[in-house]
Formats: C-alpha cells, structure tokens, sequence
C-alpha cells in the first residue's frame, strides 16, 4: 500500500505542478497581449507631449522686437557673396537678421525701435 500512495501523491503532484504552470503561462500570454495593445497608444501620447511645446510661435511671450534696422547698405556676409542694397537687423547687440532691404523692411520696419538709411 505504501507504493501507491506514494504513486497517487506523485500524480497529483505532477498535475498540481501541470496546472501551475499552465496558469502562468496563461497569465504571461495575457500580459504580453495587453503590452502589445497599449505600447502604440502610450508612444504616440509620449510622442505628442514631447512635439507639443515646440508648437508655440513665440515661447518667451515677447514680440520680436529690433533695435536697429540697417537698410540700403552694402552688407558683407561672413559666407555668401556681399548683397548690394541689404539689411541688417540688430537687437541686444547680435545681429538677428541680413538680407535684401525689401525683404528686410517688410518684415521688420514695424518692429524697429530706430531705422537708418544708409
């Protein structure tokens, strides 16, 4: 009689393993699954909220604003060849913006605290 309650205590052994292993796996199986579903959703959402602050026109809240609009010049760039009748556009001391005076004027003749032919 000993040998089979030792055999019965090895089955059931045996199945209570068999079922422990299957319910885990069923557990992995379904984790995986959700991992699978919901990465997409949580990198499109993570991709959005790191775009979203680059989508502002002005961050800073100031106008642009120049000090000194330099227009009808002769403007030697640092590279490129020199631009007769050119612009140059000044704030704080740096220069922000160089160009044909047209161009330079439409966009920053309102914006200029001084303006200056030259």
């Amino acid at each position: 009689m000993e040998g089979g309650v030792g055999i019965q205590y090895q089955r059931a052994h045996k199945k209570s393993r068999k079922w422990l292993y299957d319910a885990c796996t069923d557990n992995r199986k379904n984790i995986k699954m959700q991992n699978k579903r919901t990465f997409p959703f949580y990198m499109v959402v993570i991709l959005c909220l790191m775009y979203l602050p680059g989508c502002r026109e002005n961050a800073s809240g100031e106008e642009k604003v120049a000090d000194l609009v330099l227009y009808n010049a002769f403007v030697y760039p640092v590279s490129g060849d020199p631009i007769e009748n050119g612009g140059v556009v000044i704030r704080d001391g740096k220069i922000l913006a160089i160009g044909k005076s047209q161009d330079i004027l439409q966009t920053w003749k309102d914006k200029a605290k001084e303006t200056l032919d030259c």
